[in-house]
């Protein structure tokens, strides 16, 4: 038997049973509630929901488009410290204390820290890459010659430069090259630097032009 309660708190509807509660207008069937608490309806007004709503099971819904929608791919999300050697895009990792994420966007650099230089100095000259610097001459309390090799992490002392100056500097760390600046006036003094010997070649001498 179903029945219809009415209180001055609720409205209670019962269908005893496998009975279901259907919801009629003008003997139309617009909703109904099985005996397993499953809702049934033709229509659902979904921006009048509100509070906590049951899961929906998708392969059950019909009517759907993929009109305005975005087809997203599946990505590899990895927590274990493992780093990515070939990442696909939206791939998520986590490596030493840090997030990666695989995109094909370009973003503008930024600057993290790397090693400090051993001798504080200003005008000096650098070549190399990030992982091979070289730095060499400036001036601190008079004119340095002052060289030192970076590894991607510290410094450590090269050879001196020849000629102590503030100057300008090419190559790489194992082909350096030191050229011109200034030392009591405009200096065309140009020294190769080998790291095996740690020294310096030079090859232009002022006096002679040679």
């Amino acid at each position: 038997m179903s029945t219809i309660k009415s209180s001055a708190e609720d409205l209670t509807l019962n269908a005893d049973g496998s009975n279901e509660i259907k919801f009629q207008i003008n003997a139309v069937e617009k909703a109904s509630i099985s005996s397993a608490g499953l809702l049934t309806s033709t229509t659902i007004d979904a921006t009048a929901l509100t509070g906590n709503l049951p899961a929906i099971d998708g392969s059950s819904l019909t009517g759907l488009t993929t009109t305005g929608l975005t087809t997203v791919g599946t990505a590899t999300l990895n927590l274990d410290g493992t780093i990515e050697s070939s990442p696909a895009e939206g791939d998520i990792w986590y490596n030493n204390g840090k997030f990666y994420l695989g995109t094909s966007l370009s973003f503008t650099g930024v600057w993290s820290s790397g090693g400090n230089v051993g001798t504080a100095r200003r005008g000096l000259a650098g070549a190399g890459t990030q992982s091979a610097g070289l730095c060499m001459g400036g001036y601190v309390a008079a004119l340095s010659n002052v060289t030192e090799e970076y590894d991607g992490t510290s410094w450590s002392s090269g050879g001196n430069l020849g000629t102590a100056r503030e100057t300008a500097g090419a190559g790489t760390q194992s082909a350096g090259l030191c050229m011109g600046g200034y030392v009591a006036a405009y200096s065309n003094v140009t020294e190769e630097y080998d790291p095996g010997p740690g020294s310096y070649d030079e090859l232009f001498t002022p006096s002679t032009g040679l």
